[in-house]
């Protein structure tokens, strides 16, 4: 199997460093999906699932969170340690051969992340491809109280497959926690996913009202007034990117802003297909939140 080609007939203007890291990713997903470890696959891996097609949303990290709760962080690292070895050593018919964890095994700052709010720790791999050398990171955070169940056994889209996830986020925290970006930080990449991912709440009362729980337990947590989430469903654009500072032009900050998330590498790689002026992206997504029933006159919000 030559997976290069495979993949290159589905993202055929993909640059081939990019296209062998997505080749990497999905090689280390599809053998870690089929071992019995914890770990939870999150991030634009997952959210590109909800697209229509998988060559609107391409992915930039790979993202796990560790479950099961750890006291210390020698107990973390000696979990992090199997898993990565486990799934490095593991086979799959794809055409990819990763470099045993055990040659360099190292995971960045287990040690003094186990005091932060949301630790993570980082490791580097490698693999081989058609004998071509490609590198891969892998973020895993642990110790979160999440405030919820992952979804089992969800189904994964690749170029060359489809398989079962064990653990992955659901769509309310995922929902919820870009509604949350976008209070802290607005970012057009997150107006684009989430004008995709409310369409698959199809009018389910019970998703809306948990999307509403945890927007309002993360607003909480980082001291976010309440009042300010009804900015996020009242379709106006100005409610959204109100940070500017108003002694300068409101539109001429907003298409800096909207150019230079336009120049960064990740926005123009993992958002091909985006809409080529902010207005659309924003209409976009105003319309699709109205299509789901989140707007002001359906929604209960905190006060």
């Amino acid at each position: 199997m030559n997976p290069i080609e495979l993949y290159a007939l589905q993202y055929p203007d993909l640059s081939e460093t990019r296209l062998l890291e997505l080749i990497a990713q999905e090689a280390f997903i599809r053998r870690a999906a089929g071992l019995d470890f914890p770990f939870m696959l999150k991030g634009s891996h997952i959210t590109r699932q909800y697209f229509p097609n998988l060559q609107m949303r391409l992915p930039a990290d790979l993202d796990y969170v560790m479950l099961p709760y750890k006291e210390d962080y020698r107990s973390a690292e000696n979990s992090l340690n199997k898993w990565a070895q486990a799934v490095t050593t593991a086979y799959a018919y794809d055409g990819v051969t990763f470099t045993p964890f055990s040659q360099n095994p190292f995971w960045r700052n287990v040690d003094y992340a186990m005091s932060d709010d949301f630790p993570t720790a980082n490791t580097d791999l490698t693999c081989t491809i058609n004998g071509q050398l490609v590198e891969l990171s892998v973020d895993v955070s642990f110790n979160l109280d999440l405030p919820f169940e992952p979804d089992y056994y969800t189904v994964f889209n690749t170029a060359m497959d489809q398989f079962t996830l064990p653990y992955s986020v659901p769509l309310a925290p995922q929902i919820a926690w870009k509604l949350h970006q976008t209070l802290v930080r607005p970012r057009f990449k997150d107006l684009y996913d989430l004008s995709y991912l409310v369409r698959h709440i199809q009018g389910d009362a019970n998703l809306i009202a948990q999307i509403l729980d945890i927007l309002t337990a993360e607003c909480r947590r980082d001291r976010i007034p309440l009042g300010n989430i009804r900015r996020l469903f009242s379709s106006n654009l100005r409610d959204i990117f109100c940070h500017y500072d108003t002694r300068h032009p409101y539109i001429k900050n907003l298409r800096q802003d909207w150019d230079y998330q336009r120049k960064t590498d990740e926005f123009s790689y993992t958002c091909p297909q985006i809409p080529d002026d902010y207005q659309t992206v924003f209409e976009q997504y105003a319309q699709s939140l109205r299509d789901a029933g989140l707007t002001l006159d359906n929604l209960v919000l905190p006060q």
